[in-house]
Protein backbone atom coordinates (compact mmCIF):
# COMPACT_ATOMS: atom_id res chain seq x y z
CA UNK A 1 0.00 0.00 0.00
CA UNK A 2 1.29 3.44 -0.88
CA UNK A 3 -0.24 6.87 -0.34
CA UNK A 4 1.12 10.16 -1.65
CA UNK A 5 0.25 13.47 -0.01
CA UNK A 6 -1.43 15.69 -2.60
CA UNK A 7 -3.05 18.54 -0.66
CA UNK A 8 -3.19 20.37 2.67
CA UNK A 9 -6.06 22.53 3.94
CA UNK A 10 -5.44 24.68 7.02
CA UNK A 11 -7.86 25.73 9.78
CA UNK A 12 -10.02 22.67 9.20
CA UNK A 13 -12.71 21.65 11.66
CA UNK A 14 -14.30 18.64 9.95
CA UNK A 15 -14.60 17.07 6.51
CA UNK A 16 -17.49 15.10 5.05
CA UNK A 17 -18.48 13.33 1.87
CA UNK A 18 -21.88 14.30 0.49
CA UNK A 19 -22.72 12.49 -2.73
CA UNK A 20 -19.69 13.17 -4.96
CA UNK A 21 -18.54 16.29 -3.16
CA UNK A 22 -16.08 16.88 -0.35
CA UNK A 23 -17.26 19.40 2.23
CA UNK A 24 -14.66 20.97 4.51
CA UNK A 25 -15.81 23.14 7.40
CA UNK A 26 -13.26 25.68 8.60
CA UNK A 27 -12.58 26.91 12.11
CA UNK A 28 -13.56 30.35 10.78
CA UNK A 29 -17.10 29.16 9.99
CA UNK A 30 -16.78 28.77 6.22
CA UNK A 31 -17.75 25.66 4.27
CA UNK A 32 -15.66 24.77 1.22
CA UNK A 33 -17.01 22.47 -1.48
CA UNK A 34 -14.64 20.38 -3.63
CA UNK A 35 -15.21 17.87 -6.41
CA UNK A 36 -14.27 14.61 -4.73
CA UNK A 37 -12.68 12.97 -7.76
CA UNK A 38 -10.37 15.86 -8.69
CA UNK A 39 -10.28 17.86 -5.40
CA UNK A 40 -11.08 20.89 -7.55
CA UNK A 41 -12.49 23.81 -5.56
CA UNK A 42 -16.12 24.46 -6.45
CA UNK A 43 -17.45 27.16 -4.10
CA UNK A 44 -17.66 28.26 -0.51
CA UNK A 45 -20.39 29.46 1.81
CA UNK A 46 -19.59 31.98 4.54
CA UNK A 47 -21.42 31.17 7.74
CA UNK A 48 -20.31 31.88 11.28
CA UNK A 49 -21.00 28.42 12.69
CA UNK A 50 -19.00 25.36 13.70
CA UNK A 51 -20.39 22.32 11.97
CA UNK A 52 -20.78 19.10 13.93
CA UNK A 53 -22.10 16.88 11.13
CA UNK A 54 -23.47 16.91 7.61
CA UNK A 55 -25.93 14.59 5.92
CA UNK A 56 -28.19 14.60 2.88
CA UNK A 57 -31.81 13.63 2.37
CA UNK A 58 -34.02 14.00 -0.71
CA UNK A 59 -31.36 16.06 -2.54
CA UNK A 60 -31.00 18.50 0.38
CA UNK A 61 -27.92 19.13 2.54
CA UNK A 62 -28.33 19.43 6.32
CA UNK A 63 -25.86 20.22 9.06
CA UNK A 64 -25.82 20.65 12.82
CA UNK A 65 -24.30 23.61 14.63
CA UNK A 66 -21.89 22.16 17.21
CA UNK A 67 -22.50 25.07 19.61
CA UNK A 68 -26.29 25.46 19.64
CA UNK A 69 -27.17 21.99 18.32
CA UNK A 70 -29.64 23.53 15.86
CA UNK A 71 -30.10 22.02 12.43
CA UNK A 72 -29.69 23.99 9.20
CA UNK A 73 -30.50 23.17 5.60
CA UNK A 74 -28.59 24.40 2.57
CA UNK A 75 -30.63 26.75 0.39
CA UNK A 76 -28.80 27.83 -2.77
CA UNK A 77 -25.64 29.56 -1.50
CA UNK A 78 -26.68 29.89 2.13
CA UNK A 79 -27.71 27.79 5.12
CA UNK A 80 -31.10 28.48 6.68
CA UNK A 81 -32.19 27.22 10.07
CA UNK A 82 -34.37 24.16 9.65
CA UNK A 83 -35.39 23.10 13.14
CA UNK A 84 -36.08 26.14 15.30
CA UNK A 85 -36.22 26.58 19.04
CA UNK A 86 -35.10 23.79 21.31
CA UNK A 87 -35.02 20.97 18.76
CA UNK A 88 -31.50 19.64 18.45
CA UNK A 89 -30.00 16.80 16.51
CA UNK A 90 -28.45 14.05 18.64
CA UNK A 91 -26.05 11.40 17.38
CA UNK A 92 -26.62 9.41 14.18
CA UNK A 93 -29.26 9.36 11.47
CA UNK A 94 -31.85 6.72 10.70
CA UNK A 95 -32.32 4.53 7.66
CA UNK A 96 -31.81 6.60 4.50
CA UNK A 97 -31.38 9.58 6.86
CA UNK A 98 -35.18 9.78 7.01
CA UNK A 99 -35.44 9.61 10.80
CA UNK A 100 -33.10 11.38 13.19
CA UNK A 101 -32.73 11.22 16.94
CA UNK A 102 -33.23 14.59 18.65
CA UNK A 103 -33.30 15.91 22.19
CA UNK A 104 -34.07 19.05 24.11
CA UNK A 105 -32.45 19.99 27.38
CA UNK A 106 -34.63 21.62 30.04
CA UNK A 107 -32.58 23.78 32.43
CA UNK A 108 -29.75 21.26 32.22
CA UNK A 109 -31.49 18.78 34.56
CA UNK A 110 -34.08 17.00 32.45
CA UNK A 111 -33.62 15.70 28.93
CA UNK A 112 -36.41 14.81 26.53
CA UNK A 113 -35.42 12.61 23.62
CA UNK A 114 -37.36 11.66 20.54
CA UNK A 115 -37.36 10.89 16.84
CA UNK A 116 -38.00 13.40 14.06
CA UNK A 117 -39.07 12.44 10.53
CA UNK A 118 -37.55 14.43 7.69
CA UNK A 119 -40.12 12.88 5.36
CA UNK A 120 -43.18 14.16 7.25
CA UNK A 121 -41.34 17.05 8.95
CA UNK A 122 -42.70 16.25 12.39
CA UNK A 123 -41.61 14.84 15.72
CA UNK A 124 -42.90 11.26 15.90
CA UNK A 125 -42.57 10.98 19.67
CA UNK A 126 -40.91 12.37 22.79
CA UNK A 127 -39.72 10.39 25.80
CA UNK A 128 -38.30 11.39 29.16
CA UNK A 129 -35.54 8.97 30.13
CA UNK A 130 -32.26 9.16 32.00
CA UNK A 131 -30.78 6.69 29.53
CA UNK A 132 -28.92 8.41 26.66
CA UNK A 133 -30.30 7.12 23.36
CA UNK A 134 -28.39 6.36 20.17
CA UNK A 135 -29.41 5.39 16.67
CA UNK A 136 -27.59 2.83 14.53
CA UNK A 137 -29.43 2.48 11.22
CA UNK A 138 -32.92 1.39 12.32
CA UNK A 139 -31.77 0.07 15.71
CA UNK A 140 -32.59 2.56 18.47
CA UNK A 141 -31.00 1.78 21.82
CA UNK A 142 -29.90 3.25 25.11
CA UNK A 143 -26.88 2.40 27.26
CA UNK A 144 -26.63 3.44 30.92
CA UNK A 145 -24.57 2.08 33.80
CA UNK A 146 -24.83 -1.70 33.33
CA UNK A 147 -27.98 -2.09 31.24
CA UNK A 148 -29.09 -1.79 27.62
CA UNK A 149 -32.58 -0.98 26.34
CA UNK A 150 -34.01 -1.21 22.83
CA UNK A 151 -36.83 1.03 21.59
CA UNK A 152 -39.25 1.06 18.68
CA UNK A 153 -38.03 3.84 16.40
CA UNK A 154 -41.56 4.76 15.28
CA UNK A 155 -43.23 5.22 18.68
CA UNK A 156 -40.55 5.02 21.40
CA UNK A 157 -41.98 1.86 23.00
CA UNK A 158 -39.37 -0.10 24.99
CA UNK A 159 -38.94 -3.47 23.26
CA UNK A 160 -36.56 -5.10 25.71
CA UNK A 161 -34.12 -4.38 28.50
CA UNK A 162 -31.01 -6.39 29.39
CA UNK A 163 -29.37 -5.77 32.75
CA UNK A 164 -25.90 -6.83 33.87
CA UNK A 165 -26.53 -5.82 37.48
CA UNK A 166 -26.32 -9.25 39.12
CA UNK A 167 -23.27 -10.68 37.38
CA UNK A 168 -21.38 -7.45 36.71
CA UNK A 169 -22.61 -5.09 39.42
CA UNK A 170 -19.26 -3.28 39.61
CA UNK A 171 -18.78 -2.90 35.84
CA UNK A 172 -20.17 -0.28 33.50
CA UNK A 173 -20.94 -0.48 29.81
CA UNK A 174 -18.16 1.60 28.27
CA UNK A 175 -18.67 1.41 24.52
CA UNK A 176 -21.44 0.33 22.21
CA UNK A 177 -19.46 -0.75 19.21
CA UNK A 178 -21.60 -1.83 16.33
CA UNK A 179 -24.74 -3.54 15.12
CA UNK A 180 -24.10 -6.23 12.53
CA UNK A 181 -26.49 -8.90 11.26
CA UNK A 182 -28.80 -8.87 14.33
CA UNK A 183 -25.90 -8.76 16.80
CA UNK A 184 -24.88 -5.68 18.75
CA UNK A 185 -21.51 -5.58 20.49
CA UNK A 186 -20.69 -3.65 23.64
CA UNK A 187 -17.89 -3.59 26.20
CA UNK A 188 -18.15 -4.08 29.95
CA UNK A 189 -15.43 -2.70 32.17
CA UNK A 190 -11.95 -2.90 30.67
CA UNK A 191 -11.74 -6.53 29.57
CA UNK A 192 -15.16 -7.93 28.57
CA UNK A 193 -17.01 -7.93 25.24
CA UNK A 194 -20.69 -8.95 25.00
CA UNK A 195 -22.78 -9.83 21.94
CA UNK A 196 -26.55 -9.22 22.20
CA UNK A 197 -29.36 -10.21 19.83
CA UNK A 198 -30.98 -7.01 18.57
CA UNK A 199 -34.51 -8.52 18.54
CA UNK A 200 -34.54 -9.94 22.07
CA UNK A 201 -31.59 -8.60 24.06
CA UNK A 202 -30.41 -12.19 24.64
CA UNK A 203 -26.69 -12.53 25.40
CA UNK A 204 -25.29 -14.55 22.48
CA UNK A 205 -21.67 -14.67 23.55
CA UNK A 206 -19.16 -13.22 25.97
CA UNK A 207 -15.38 -12.77 25.74
CA UNK A 208 -13.47 -12.36 29.02
CA UNK A 209 -9.97 -10.96 29.54
CA UNK A 210 -9.75 -9.45 26.07
CA UNK A 211 -8.87 -6.17 24.46
CA UNK A 212 -12.30 -4.48 24.26
CA UNK A 213 -11.32 -1.19 22.65
CA UNK A 214 -9.56 -0.06 19.46
CA UNK A 215 -11.60 -1.89 16.80
CA UNK A 216 -13.09 -1.17 13.39
CA UNK A 217 -15.79 -3.22 11.66
CA UNK A 218 -14.93 -5.20 8.53
CA UNK A 219 -18.38 -5.31 6.92
CA UNK A 220 -17.34 -7.90 4.36
CA UNK A 221 -16.81 -10.69 6.88
CA UNK A 222 -18.49 -9.36 10.03
CA UNK A 223 -15.35 -9.08 12.13
CA UNK A 224 -14.03 -6.40 14.44
CA UNK A 225 -10.35 -5.75 13.75
CA UNK A 226 -7.87 -3.61 15.60
CA UNK A 227 -4.22 -2.94 16.25
CA UNK A 228 -2.23 -1.37 19.11
CA UNK A 229 1.45 -1.34 20.01
CA UNK A 230 0.86 -4.66 21.77
CA UNK A 231 -0.65 -6.65 18.92
CA UNK A 232 -3.41 -7.38 16.43
CA UNK A 233 -6.92 -8.29 17.63
CA UNK A 234 -9.91 -9.79 15.84
CA UNK A 235 -13.48 -10.65 16.96
CA UNK A 236 -15.96 -12.71 14.93
CA UNK A 237 -19.31 -10.99 15.61
CA UNK A 238 -21.38 -14.04 14.62
CA UNK A 239 -19.68 -16.49 16.99
CA UNK A 240 -17.78 -14.39 19.50
CA UNK A 241 -14.53 -16.00 18.41
CA UNK A 242 -11.52 -14.01 19.61
CA UNK A 243 -8.05 -13.94 18.05
CA UNK A 244 -5.03 -12.14 19.47
CA UNK A 245 -1.54 -11.92 17.99
CA UNK A 246 1.09 -10.26 20.20
CA UNK A 247 4.04 -8.53 18.55
CA UNK A 248 6.68 -8.33 21.28
CA UNK A 249 6.96 -8.94 25.03
CA UNK A 250 5.04 -6.17 26.80
CA UNK A 251 8.07 -5.09 28.82
CA UNK A 252 9.91 -4.24 25.61
CA UNK A 253 6.98 -2.37 24.12
CA UNK A 254 6.37 -0.20 27.15
CA UNK A 255 10.02 0.82 27.41
CA UNK A 256 10.71 1.58 23.74
CA UNK A 257 9.45 5.05 22.66
CA UNK A 258 10.42 4.40 19.04
CA UNK A 259 7.77 1.72 18.56
CA UNK A 260 4.74 2.80 16.55
CA UNK A 261 1.92 3.00 19.08
CA UNK A 262 -1.65 3.20 17.79
CA UNK A 263 -4.31 4.07 20.39
CA UNK A 264 -7.24 4.75 18.07
CA UNK A 265 -10.68 3.20 17.77
CA UNK A 266 -11.55 5.05 14.54
CA UNK A 267 -9.29 3.38 12.02
CA UNK A 268 -9.70 3.10 8.28
CA UNK A 269 -9.85 -0.45 6.92
CA UNK A 270 -8.82 -0.60 3.26
CA UNK A 271 -7.37 -3.36 1.11
CA UNK A 272 -6.35 -5.68 3.96
CA UNK A 273 -4.80 -2.73 5.79
CA UNK A 274 -5.68 -0.87 8.98
CA UNK A 275 -4.64 2.74 8.53
CA UNK A 276 -3.92 4.43 11.83
CA UNK A 277 -1.61 6.92 13.56
CA UNK A 278 0.97 6.98 16.33
CA UNK A 279 -0.62 8.73 19.31
CA UNK A 280 2.61 10.56 20.28
CA UNK A 281 4.18 11.50 16.96
CA UNK A 282 3.02 12.73 13.56
CA UNK A 283 3.29 9.33 11.92
CA UNK A 284 0.60 7.61 9.85
CA UNK A 285 0.94 3.89 9.19
CA UNK A 286 -0.78 1.14 7.19
CA UNK A 287 -0.85 -2.21 9.00
CA UNK A 288 -1.18 -5.27 6.77
CA UNK A 289 -3.55 -7.74 8.48
CA UNK A 290 -2.29 -10.58 6.27
CA UNK A 291 1.43 -10.22 7.00
CA UNK A 292 0.90 -8.59 10.44
CA UNK A 293 3.40 -5.88 9.57
CA UNK A 294 3.33 -2.19 8.72
CA UNK A 295 4.24 -1.70 5.08
CA UNK A 296 3.69 2.08 4.71
CA UNK A 297 4.55 5.06 6.90
CA UNK A 298 4.36 8.81 6.48
CA UNK A 299 5.74 11.34 8.98
CA UNK A 300 4.84 15.00 9.52
CA UNK A 301 7.32 16.88 11.69
CA UNK A 302 6.15 19.14 14.51
CA UNK A 303 2.59 17.79 14.76
CA UNK A 304 0.66 14.75 15.88
CA UNK A 305 -2.71 13.30 14.90
CA UNK A 306 -5.20 13.32 17.82
CA UNK A 307 -7.34 10.18 18.02
CA UNK A 308 -10.60 12.17 18.48
CA UNK A 309 -10.08 13.53 14.95
CA UNK A 310 -11.23 10.55 12.83
CA UNK A 311 -9.27 9.26 9.87
CA UNK A 312 -11.48 9.11 6.78
CA UNK A 313 -11.12 7.39 3.42
CA UNK A 314 -13.17 8.37 0.38
CA UNK A 315 -11.66 6.40 -2.47
CA UNK A 316 -8.99 7.08 -3.57
CA UNK A 317 -8.23 9.75 -0.92
CA UNK A 318 -7.19 9.47 2.72
CA UNK A 319 -7.97 12.38 5.08
CA UNK A 320 -6.11 12.94 8.36
CA UNK A 321 -6.27 16.08 10.56
CA UNK A 322 -3.36 17.08 12.82
CA UNK A 323 -3.37 18.89 16.18
CA UNK A 324 -2.86 22.25 14.42
CA UNK A 325 -6.10 21.78 12.42
CA UNK A 326 -4.40 21.09 9.10
CA UNK A 327 -6.18 18.51 6.95
CA UNK A 328 -3.68 16.26 5.14
CA UNK A 329 -5.02 14.61 2.00
CA UNK A 330 -3.29 11.55 0.51
CA UNK A 331 -4.03 9.72 -2.71
CA UNK A 332 -3.85 5.94 -2.92
CA UNK A 333 -1.30 5.14 -5.61
CA UNK A 334 -2.04 1.40 -5.54
CA UNK A 335 -4.53 1.54 -8.38
CA UNK A 336 -4.59 -2.24 -8.82
CA UNK A 337 -5.76 -2.94 -5.27
CA UNK A 338 -9.39 -3.74 -4.61
CA UNK A 339 -11.31 -3.95 -1.36
CA UNK A 340 -11.53 -7.39 0.29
Amino acid sequence: MNFKEVKKIENTYKCFKIEEQLLVSKQTGEVFFYALESLKFLRKIDFNRSFYSFFSYNNNFYFQDSSSGEMYRKEDNRFDIYMKGSLKKYNNYGVDNEKILIYKDKLGTEIEQGVYSLKTQEVLWWSKTNTPLRLNDDFLYGVAANKVISLNINNGEILWETSFQEEYKDLRTNLFYVVYNKTCVLSLGDEILIGLHTDTGEILWQIDACNNTNYVLDEKNGKLKGVTSIGYFEVDIATGGYKRTLFEPMEKLFNDPTIFDSQRDNFVLENNHIITTDYRRGIIGAFNIKTLQYDWFHEEKGVYFPSPRPIKYFQPYLFVTDNKDTLHIFKNDDQNLTNV
